[in-house]
């Protein structure tokens, strides 16, 4: 069984001749993950030890920057190697990892590959520090997610997307909040935005408890008295009527209703305390 990376990482341990004992040891015990079929949290149990070893995974990374064939999601002991690295704390490995390995990846489109390391953050979440790689492989996604989202070209398929959010939270919280802050000024009723974001509301709902700590319904509540505010302290040329339309008011006695129950203030009143923010801005930036 041919494992590449492993063998190229054991020439650099025999040429150099350092660490090879305990190079042949982990060299050993991939061969066994990877003829066993491991799964990750499996392979993270073996392999924890060695990737805690800074001489063994410097002497890693050497060998991969020489080797003329990069890493790839084709090798059979990929996934060892890049747990190992990834849990590494040793600053030339996560300058590797993130400026050259991730990087060249990210520019050609490797998908694969960056799906592979979502599998292997979320295997190493709470029991290595994985800041500096979460964020590249969020970044990744995200920005692809982000074109999507605003009609662009994007190169990633959506089930690939899908299922990189699933594995990484801080992904899936980053989209989430942004794909509802691209539809909440459609609506102000919680069933609407979950068709607009393409999701059930249930599961809206759950995802707005755990990224917001509220339900959706008070949220929206939220927004729209924070719009009217602004409306009344940013615009205040805009009639009471217009500031009501702008908010997807059907009628003057809703909208005071609405003002009276939410902020214990009449239109009026708000409208009066706008004003008297924006004089005070103006007059404090003519005086500065």
């Amino acid at each position: 069984m041919k494992l590449r990376i492993t063998e190229a990482v054991l020439a650099e341990a025999y040429r150099a001749k350092v660490c090879r004992e305990r190079m042949e040891e982990l060299a050993e015990s991939i061969r066994k993950s990877v003829k066993e079929r491991h799964s990750l949290p499996k392979m993270r149990i073996r392999l924890a030890e060695y990737g805690n070893d800074t001489e063994l995974m410097l002497t890693a990374v050497s060998a991969l920057r020489k080797d003329k064939e990069a890493p790839s999601a084709r090798d059979r002991d990929f996934r060892a190697w890049m747990l190992m690295l990834c849990r590494s704390r040793e600053h030339e490995v996560i300058c590797y990892m993130c400026n050259e390995l991730t990087d060249a990846w990210e520019r050609k489109y490797r998908t694969r590959e960056m799906l592979v390391l979502c599998d292997v953050l979320h295997t190493l979440k709470g029991h290595a520090r994985t800041n500096e790689m979460t964020n590249r492989v969020c970044d990744y996604f995200f920005r692809e997610r982000r074109n999507k989202l605003y009609g662009k070209t994007f190169r990633i398929e959506e089930k690939d997307m899908a299922y990189a959010e699933s594995r990484l939270p801080e992904l899936d919280k980053a989209v989430f909040r942004m794909t509802v802050n691209h539809y909440s000024h459609r609506t102000f009723v919680a069933e609407e935005l979950a068709g607009l974001c393409g999701m059930g509301y249930s599961l809206m709902r759950r995802k707005f408890k755990t990224y917001y700590g509220m339900g959706p319904s008070e949220w929206l509540r939220r927004e729209r008295i924070r719009r009217i505010e602004e409306d009344m302290e940013y615009r205040v040329e805009l009639p009471l009527k217009e500031v009501a339309e702008r908010n997807a008011f059907g009628s003057a006695s809703n909208f005071a209703d609405f003002c009276q129950k939410q902020t214990g203030m009449s239109p009026c009143e708000l409208k009066a305390i706008g004003y008297e923010k924006w004089e005070k801005r103006r007059m404090d930036f003519w005086n500065q």
